[in-house]
């Protein structure tokens, strides 16, 4: 079973993209905010709902301009996870684009900037 969730590219007026810094887990890393859908939430409650939780936006304070047109499926990489009781053998995502349109009140955890990418410098 596929865990539905979430997540959120987020632009800024200087098309920077927004970020969570994850600070607290082991293992510091980025990540686009969002998350799962829980019983009863539609997909956009699950996005506001996540964008609060995550980055403390408030829904006046961007507009969500597009869903992707089908989720992307993913299997987790070790294994099923146990969630809220139900075992998931992976995440089926829907992604939004939105443009934020105050950062006054940003999270600690939040970070903008601009992402660059050098593939040749991959391993």
């Amino acid at each position: 079973m596929y865990r539905k969730g979430v997540a959120c590219i987020i632009v800024n007026k200087n098309n920077e993209i927004l970020l969570i810094n994850f600070m607290s887990f082991e293992y510091q890393y980025f990540s686009l905010p969002g998350g799962g859908i829980d019983n009863g939430e539609t997909k956009i409650d699950a996005l506001k709902r996540e964008l609060f939780e995550e980055l403390g936006l408030e829904d006046n304070k961007y507009i969500i301009i597009k869903e992707s047109a089908k989720p992307v499926k993913f299997k987790f990489s070790l294994g099923s996870r146990i969630m809220d009781g139900k075992k998931y053998t992976g995440q089926e995502k829907s992604y939004f684009l939105s443009v934020i349109i105050d950062t006054s009140r940003l999270t600690p955890d939040a970070v903008i900037g601009t992402i660059k990418s050098n593939f040749h410098d991959s391993k």
